[in-house]
Protein backbone atom coordinates (compact mmCIF):
# COMPACT_ATOMS: atom_id res chain seq x y z
CA UNK A 1 0.00 0.00 0.00
CA UNK A 2 2.61 2.55 0.80
CA UNK A 3 4.17 1.04 -2.35
CA UNK A 4 1.27 2.74 -3.95
CA UNK A 5 1.41 5.73 -2.61
CA UNK A 6 4.21 6.53 -3.37
CA UNK A 7 3.83 5.87 -7.13
CA UNK A 8 0.48 7.80 -7.23
CA UNK A 9 2.30 10.46 -5.70
CA UNK A 10 5.31 10.16 -7.90
CA UNK A 11 2.66 10.38 -11.15
CA UNK A 12 0.56 13.26 -10.00
CA UNK A 13 3.55 15.39 -8.63
CA UNK A 14 5.75 14.20 -12.09
CA UNK A 15 3.86 16.74 -14.29
CA UNK A 16 4.02 19.72 -11.98
CA UNK A 17 7.20 19.16 -11.56
CA UNK A 18 7.60 19.66 -15.46
CA UNK A 19 5.12 22.38 -15.64
CA UNK A 20 7.64 24.15 -13.50
CA UNK A 21 10.92 23.61 -15.13
CA UNK A 22 8.90 24.68 -18.35
CA UNK A 23 7.73 27.91 -16.66
CA UNK A 24 11.25 28.55 -15.65
CA UNK A 25 12.76 27.35 -19.25
CA UNK A 26 10.21 29.91 -20.88
CA UNK A 27 11.15 32.61 -18.58
CA UNK A 28 14.74 32.01 -18.77
CA UNK A 29 14.39 31.86 -23.05
CA UNK A 30 11.39 35.26 -22.86
CA UNK A 31 14.96 37.28 -20.20
CA UNK A 32 17.41 35.93 -23.61
CA UNK A 33 15.08 36.98 -26.62
CA UNK A 34 14.94 40.55 -24.42
CA UNK A 35 18.47 40.80 -24.26
CA UNK A 36 18.93 39.78 -27.89
CA UNK A 37 16.31 41.59 -29.68
CA UNK A 38 14.01 44.26 -27.59
CA UNK A 39 14.52 47.83 -28.65
CA UNK A 40 14.81 50.36 -30.98
CA UNK A 41 16.40 49.98 -34.60
CA UNK A 42 17.50 52.61 -37.08
CA UNK A 43 17.10 52.84 -40.65
CA UNK A 44 20.85 52.25 -42.24
CA UNK A 45 19.85 51.40 -46.22
CA UNK A 46 16.90 51.20 -48.24
CA UNK A 47 16.98 49.76 -51.46
CA UNK A 48 14.53 49.25 -54.15
CA UNK A 49 14.24 46.61 -57.03
CA UNK A 50 13.71 49.16 -59.50
CA UNK A 51 14.78 52.61 -59.81
CA UNK A 52 12.32 55.36 -59.17
CA UNK A 53 12.20 59.38 -59.16
CA UNK A 54 10.27 60.28 -55.99
CA UNK A 55 12.40 63.93 -55.60
CA UNK A 56 10.77 64.35 -59.19
CA UNK A 57 13.91 65.59 -60.80
CA UNK A 58 13.70 63.47 -63.79
CA UNK A 59 16.59 60.49 -62.79
CA UNK A 60 15.44 57.22 -60.70
CA UNK A 61 17.56 55.74 -57.95
CA UNK A 62 17.47 52.36 -56.50
CA UNK A 63 19.11 53.93 -52.95
CA UNK A 64 15.79 55.34 -51.60
CA UNK A 65 18.03 57.85 -48.93
CA UNK A 66 18.75 59.82 -52.28
CA UNK A 67 15.65 59.90 -53.37
CA UNK A 68 13.63 60.91 -50.49
CA UNK A 69 15.37 62.04 -47.19
CA UNK A 70 12.57 61.49 -44.76
CA UNK A 71 12.92 57.76 -45.57
CA UNK A 72 16.07 58.07 -43.71
CA UNK A 73 13.98 58.82 -40.44
CA UNK A 74 12.33 55.53 -40.39
CA UNK A 75 12.65 52.50 -37.59
CA UNK A 76 11.50 49.59 -36.29
CA UNK A 77 10.92 48.50 -32.58
CA UNK A 78 10.88 45.10 -30.89
CA UNK A 79 9.18 44.88 -28.15
CA UNK A 80 9.44 41.91 -26.12
CA UNK A 81 7.74 41.19 -23.02
CA UNK A 82 5.75 38.15 -20.65
CA UNK A 83 2.80 37.93 -22.55
CA UNK A 84 3.37 39.45 -25.74
CA UNK A 85 5.94 40.05 -28.94
CA UNK A 86 5.20 43.76 -30.67
CA UNK A 87 6.83 44.46 -33.91
CA UNK A 88 6.07 48.36 -35.02
CA UNK A 89 7.52 50.01 -38.15
CA UNK A 90 7.75 53.46 -38.87
CA UNK A 91 7.89 54.73 -42.10
CA UNK A 92 6.88 58.35 -44.21
CA UNK A 93 3.49 58.07 -45.86
CA UNK A 94 2.83 60.74 -48.64
CA UNK A 95 0.30 63.17 -48.64
CA UNK A 96 -0.98 65.10 -51.75
CA UNK A 97 -2.44 67.82 -52.00
CA UNK A 98 -3.93 69.15 -55.57
CA UNK A 99 -5.47 72.36 -55.17
CA UNK A 100 -8.87 71.45 -56.35
CA UNK A 101 -7.22 69.62 -59.75
CA UNK A 102 -8.92 65.93 -60.17
CA UNK A 103 -6.18 63.73 -58.70
CA UNK A 104 -4.67 61.63 -61.23
CA UNK A 105 -2.45 58.77 -59.64
CA UNK A 106 -1.25 58.04 -62.94
CA UNK A 107 1.50 60.64 -63.48
CA UNK A 108 2.98 63.56 -61.85
CA UNK A 109 1.84 67.06 -62.11
CA UNK A 110 4.06 70.05 -60.44
CA UNK A 111 1.10 71.35 -59.22
CA UNK A 112 0.97 68.60 -56.72
CA UNK A 113 1.74 69.53 -53.49
CA UNK A 114 4.24 66.44 -51.55
CA UNK A 115 4.65 65.95 -47.98
CA UNK A 116 4.93 63.13 -45.74
CA UNK A 117 4.34 62.02 -42.14
CA UNK A 118 5.93 59.02 -40.51
CA UNK A 119 3.39 56.27 -39.58
CA UNK A 120 3.68 53.18 -37.18
CA UNK A 121 2.04 50.11 -38.44
CA UNK A 122 2.51 47.32 -35.50
CA UNK A 123 1.59 43.70 -35.16
CA UNK A 124 2.18 40.70 -32.96
CA UNK A 125 4.88 38.42 -33.69
CA UNK A 126 6.69 35.31 -32.99
CA UNK A 127 10.25 34.39 -33.86
CA UNK A 128 10.63 31.12 -36.27
CA UNK A 129 12.15 27.95 -34.35
CA UNK A 130 16.11 29.02 -35.65
CA UNK A 131 15.80 32.83 -34.76
CA UNK A 132 16.37 33.70 -38.34
CA UNK A 133 12.96 35.33 -39.04
CA UNK A 134 9.96 36.79 -37.45
CA UNK A 135 6.56 36.09 -38.28
CA UNK A 136 3.95 38.60 -37.70
CA UNK A 137 0.76 37.40 -36.30
CA UNK A 138 -2.25 39.57 -37.32
CA UNK A 139 -1.74 41.83 -40.64
CA UNK A 140 -4.75 43.83 -39.84
CA UNK A 141 -5.37 46.30 -43.01
CA UNK A 142 -5.31 49.87 -41.99
CA UNK A 143 -8.96 51.83 -42.53
CA UNK A 144 -8.93 55.34 -43.60
CA UNK A 145 -12.52 56.44 -44.13
CA UNK A 146 -13.98 53.53 -44.40
CA UNK A 147 -11.53 51.82 -47.31
CA UNK A 148 -8.25 49.74 -46.96
CA UNK A 149 -5.02 52.36 -47.11
CA UNK A 150 -3.19 50.89 -49.02
CA UNK A 151 0.15 52.61 -48.26
CA UNK A 152 -0.03 51.67 -45.07
CA UNK A 153 1.60 47.88 -45.60
CA UNK A 154 2.90 45.21 -43.54
CA UNK A 155 6.49 43.74 -44.18
CA UNK A 156 6.25 40.52 -46.63
CA UNK A 157 9.18 39.08 -44.58
CA UNK A 158 11.36 40.17 -41.84
CA UNK A 159 15.08 38.45 -41.68
CA UNK A 160 17.14 38.47 -38.48
CA UNK A 161 21.16 38.96 -39.92
CA UNK A 162 22.37 39.32 -36.35
CA UNK A 163 21.49 40.04 -32.70
CA UNK A 164 21.83 44.10 -33.41
CA UNK A 165 20.73 44.03 -37.60
CA UNK A 166 17.13 43.17 -39.32
CA UNK A 167 16.31 43.52 -42.60
CA UNK A 168 12.64 44.25 -43.91
CA UNK A 169 11.22 43.36 -46.83
CA UNK A 170 7.85 44.80 -48.24
CA UNK A 171 6.09 45.94 -51.82
CA UNK A 172 5.17 49.36 -51.41
CA UNK A 173 3.39 52.07 -53.54
CA UNK A 174 5.06 55.06 -54.23
CA UNK A 175 4.81 58.26 -55.78
CA UNK A 176 7.01 58.77 -58.49
CA UNK A 177 7.52 61.26 -61.56
CA UNK A 178 5.48 58.33 -63.16
CA UNK A 179 3.08 58.60 -60.59
CA UNK A 180 2.14 55.77 -58.35
CA UNK A 181 4.58 52.50 -58.92
CA UNK A 182 4.29 49.17 -57.00
CA UNK A 183 8.70 48.66 -55.83
CA UNK A 184 10.13 45.56 -53.70
CA UNK A 185 12.13 47.31 -50.99
CA UNK A 186 14.76 45.66 -48.62
CA UNK A 187 15.42 48.39 -45.93
CA UNK A 188 18.32 47.24 -43.42
CA UNK A 189 17.71 48.37 -39.57
CA UNK A 190 20.18 48.54 -36.99
CA UNK A 191 19.33 48.58 -33.11
CA UNK A 192 20.47 51.35 -31.49
CA UNK A 193 19.13 51.41 -27.76
CA UNK A 194 16.88 48.62 -25.51
CA UNK A 195 14.88 51.12 -24.20
CA UNK A 196 11.42 51.19 -25.55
Amino acid sequence: MHMKRTFLLILFATPLLWTSCHEDDHSGVREELHGRFHGKYEIISAVSDTPVDLNMDGFGNTYLFDENPEISKSGIELRINDELNLFTEYWPIEYISNTGQEFDSSRYDPDYSISYAHYALGDAFQFNEDLTAIELLNKTPMISNGIVDTRFVYPSAVKIESDDTITVTTQRKLYTSEGYLSVKIVARYRRYTQVT
